[in-house]
């Protein structure tokens, strides 16, 4: 159930045990809300989706308990603090990370292996979403989007966008209503399978 005034929301949460998903879609500076999602130890999803404002720092902190368990994680980062390398190694259990751009990114594919160079190994699947003018032939990051497209940075890394007019090169096209109602309905679950279904087809050609 949506709720979108931050204090019924934090009344809500306190009371929940066993959440498995998690979505807080909310560039809200609340700070009881910050506090319980930075401090709950009855808050473990296995699926999360937030925002850098949901904690009480300016980065993600992973060994918050909130991230404990888990497995798929989608991230909004507002700046590169947000994803620390250090940090990313600690979340054991994780095996899809979403991270959603909103910073200017000088080199895509130093990002890409940035990022599964903090991850561990058993990371499956990493989704990149970039902004439209990324995908534009004219933008200087053009080279690596296509690099990343075809697999060759790591056949990991699958590009995404919020727009159908990306192109080819982004292999997810998905509106913020869309990719809402995927999250609310099941944890992002077609969003992720459809990234598990390119990685799959990239490793079968690799045999």
């Amino acid at each position: 159930m949506p709720i979108g005034i931050p204090h019924k929301l934090v009344a809500v949460l306190k009371i929940c045990r066993g959440i498995e998903t998690l979505m807080i879609w909310d560039r809200c500076h609340d700070l009881e809300l910050q506090e319980l999602l930075s401090t709950s130890a009855l808050l473990t999803p296995t699926r999360l989706s937030v925002f850098s404002e949901s904690f009480l720092e300016s980065r993600y902190r992973f060994h918050y308990p909130i991230f404990r368990n888990v497995t798929h994680l989608d991230l909004v980062c507002d700046d590169d603090h947000a994803w620390t390398g250090e940090q990313l190694s600690q979340l054991s259990h994780l095996t899809h990370l979403s991270l959603d751009i909103h910073y200017g990114v000088t080199s895509a594919a130093q990002l890409v292996e940035n990022v599964l160079r903090a991850c561990l190994p058993s990371l499956c699947i990493l989704v990149i979403w970039l902004e439209l003018d990324y995908f534009s032939d004219e933008h200087r990051c053009f080279g690596d989007i296509q690099a990343i497209s075809a697999g060759d940075i790591d056949p990991r890394a699958v590009l995404a966008c919020m727009t159908l007019r990306a192109g080819k090169q982004a292999a997810i096209c998905c509106d913020c209503d869309n990719l809402l109602h995927d999250w609310a309905g099941g944890g992002g679950e077609r969003f992720w399978k459809k990234a598990e279904a390119i990685v799959h087809g990239r490793r079968q050609c690799l045999q």
